[in-house]
């Protein structure tokens, strides 16, 4: 009877470790690879279009695509500060751009360029400047 309950035991064991995974809420949420502009040429075709909009904080260049989605590009030049600072500056803006990707027309490519404020970047400043841009960016 022991070897049973052992055997059982080890059974459950099993059963536990191949169940499927759950999948985490909000993967839709993601930023692969395909959502990104990688290539200089990439980049070059965006800044040909000359289609762009700023305010205080950030400067936008966008151009349509073919894709279904749209393309984040970043340009984060050292006026902006160390490594420290620029990394910051990347990772708010992506993280903006990740929450907020609903909110930016289908087919589009961005490129994103962050001005030199003296102020330190917040994610709530980079989220307000980059959705009130691509609005702009949208009505024209």
């Amino acid at each position: 009877m022991n070897e049973n309950s052992g055997e059982q035991q080890l059974d459950e064991q099993r059963n536990e470790k191949q169940q499927p995974r759950t999948i985490v809420k909000g993967s839709c949420y993601r930023f692969p690879k395909t959502l990104r502009l990688r290539r200089k040429s990439e980049f070059q075709q965006v800044y040909d279009e000359k289609n762009s909009v700023a305010d205080d904080t950030l400067i936008i260049y966008a151009k349509k695509n073919e894709l279904a989605h749209p393309r984040l590009g970043l340009a984060i030049t050292r006026k902006i500060g160390n490594a420290v600072i620029r990394n910051k500056w990347k990772r708010l803006i992506r993280e903006s751009f990740r929450m907020n990707r609903d909110k930016f027309d289908y087919g589009i490519d961005i490129v994103v360029i962050a001005k030199n404020s003296k102020q330190k970047p917040t994610l709530a400043t980079i989220t307000k400047s980059l959705i009130s841009l691509a609005n702009k960016l949208a009505s024209r």
